[in-house]
């Protein structure tokens, strides 16, 4: 295909979804309608959203009051500090949820957290720190973050917790870091900008375990004190349900993962960190802490921090936005004081639950 024919198919494309709407005789098409509509594939469709939204030919600006409606209703429904809504140049359509649209979802969304991110950074003077989950979304997101050629601070990046093995060790939080690391490092070394990961395992057999690999080993104990104490956090919300990265990693790692549901309660995780449907820590095998990661609680005490931000990237699914809603909903606030997610996701956690 020639690059006039691309474009000519993205023209198609965009008159579909003017304005944010796709329609054919009266009804919304999802990715898989459009793709039979103009007779191509369901991932050629996607990727030509994403140009055509990078490149500013989808309009969204008529949706702007919408948009920013539903961020004032999220700050003050859940008491952020910030919220950042991101339109989606087609909407979801169906219950399904097509892989297509969530990852359109989940592109715009760390397109977004890297722009946030890189703006704090940006911002920032002399010695600054990050600490990074891992997951997919956090691993688009510092895949996008732009470099920084006026960085005026010496950036020290963390991961919030150990990574889990080898099974998906491309979203893992030690990646993230490294890839965040490469894509900030200046050319002319006028500033630092250094990663750093835990050699440690990722789960121990009891939490004493844990308590003595840290009092026995001063650089791990280091690096976690490191860890506990950066300035930005940037996080994923991880949802539980069959199929998903998180089921399967934990499944991989022998781990009871159904009866950490059913019988612990679990609904997702923040930094491998797992919360109940109220957003409580999990008690369940004592699993939470036998594992070295920053704790909901330091999390939580951060984002309530003047002086810390811990910043949610997060959605593309009805899963994903029932693990947020519980995160949302701990009693004395979420983990968390900056959201980033799409408008599908932030409708439903502005609505009422019932509805």
């Amino acid at each position: 295909m020639t690059y006039s024919d691309r474009e000519r198919l993205r023209a198609k494309v965009v008159h579909l979804c003017k304005e944010g709407k796709l329609t054919k005789h009266g009804r919304n098409l999802s990715v898989a309608g459009t793709a039979k509509e103009l007779r191509i594939s369901r991932s050629l469709v996607t990727k030509l959203l994403d140009e055509a939204t990078r490149l500013g030919e989808i309009e969204t600006r008529v949706n702007m009051p919408r948009v920013l409606g539903l961020q004032n209703k999220l700050i003050d429904k859940y008491n952020l500090e910030d919220c950042v809504v991101v339109m989606v140049g087609v909407p979801l359509s169906g219950t399904a949820e097509p892989d297509e649209e969530k990852e359109l979802c989940i592109n715009h969304i760390a397109r977004a957290g890297a722009g946030y991110l890189r703006k704090l950074i940006r911002r920032s003077k002399g010695s600054v720190s990050v600490g990074l989950s891992g997951g997919e979304t956090l691993q688009r997101l510092v895949m996008e973050i732009e470099p920084i050629p006026e960085m005026e601070c010496e950036l020290k990046v963390f991961p919030l917790s150990v990574s889990k093995g080898t099974k998906y060790v491309d979203v893992s939080p030690d990646t993230c870091v490294g890839i965040l690391v490469a894509r900030l490092s200046p050319r002319e070394r006028q500033t630092e900008v250094s990663g750093f990961s835990f050699n440690a395992p990722s789960l121990f057999p009891s939490e004493d375990d844990k308590k003595s690999c840290l009092q026995n080993n001063p650089v791990i104990r280091d690096l976690f004190n490191q860890a506990l104490n950066v300035d930005y956090c940037v996080v994923g919300c991880g949802d539980l349900s069959e199929g998903s990265r998180m089921y399967n990693a934990l499944k991989a790692g022998d781990i009871d993962v159904d009866s950490l549901k059913e019988v612990g309660g679990a609904v997702g995780d923040i930094a491998d960190q797992f919360f109940d449907e109220k957003g409580n820590p999990v008690t369940f095998d004592n699993l939470n802490k036998r594992i070295i990661a920053v704790p909901l609680e330091k999390l939580r005490e951060k984002a309530n921090s003047r002086h810390h931000r811990v910043i949610m990237v997060a959605g593309g699914t009805e899963r994903k936005a029932k693990a947020l809603r519980s995160a949302l909903n701990h009693q004395d606030g979420p983990a968390f004081d900056t959201l980033i997610t799409d408008t599908r996701t932030a409708e439903r956690l502005a609505a009422d639950p019932t509805s």
